[in-house]
């Protein structure tokens, strides 16, 4: 639940997300929430349903009542995702300087600690968890976030010594790109 949210977060964060790509208006959440209606996924920068139209209950567990129901990923929607991000990456993102990454970062983290008690709600709610609980969630996808920023413009190659008559350059590059669906069982009430 926190990923769909910080979704809707990333979409006012990054106004100059690469230039090439508009941000999109986001559904709200908190509708789907209140409503029942299915968040839709964020993928090459657009709200998308599941390939499959498959969706699945989000039970609160301290009532057992269903919070709302979010759209299923399935191997195909991995591979399109993954697709997506790869073409981001070897596209516009090659664009954007460490530097502007590393901001981007710190500006998601502002939103994520300017929002902390609405995400630590849908949180708490999502997965039983105690509201300190989830705010010391939230507040560490914050840090995280702020962590790797800081090293956005600090990664840099290096030289490794191996034979006279050689050499050798050591460059690390961002290549990987993960998608995952995850349940958290946090401690219940």
């Amino acid at each position: 639940m926190l990923g769909l949210i910080s979704s809707r977060l990333a979409c006012e964060c990054f106004p100059v997300w690469p230039p090439s790509y508009p941000v999109p208006p986001a559904p709200s959440f908190l509708g789907a929430l209140l409503t029942g209606a299915a968040p839709h996924r964020f993928i090459n920068n657009e709200f998308v349903e599941g390939v499959d139209k498959k969706t699945f209950e989000v039970i609160n567990p301290s009532t057992e009542e269903v919070i709302c129901s979010v759209h299923e990923a399935t191997e195909k929607d991995v591979d399109i995702a993954v697709a997506a991000a790869r073409k981001a990456f070897e596209g516009p993102w090659k664009q954007v300087t460490p530097q502007q990454r590393g901001v981007l970062m710190f500006k998601l983290a502002d939103l994520i600690e300017k929002n902390v008690d609405l995400l630590a709600a849908v949180e708490s709610l999502d997965n039983g968890k105690s509201i300190t609980l989830s705010r010391g969630d939230v507040g560490g996808a914050a840090a995280c976030l702020r962590y790797y920023g800081g090293w956005a413009d600090k990664i840099e190659g290096s030289t490794v010594d191996i034979a006279p008559d050689m050499f050798h350059y050591v460059r690390k590059e961002a290549v990987c790109q993960k998608g995952s669906q995850t349940t958290d069982h946090g401690p219940r009430c």
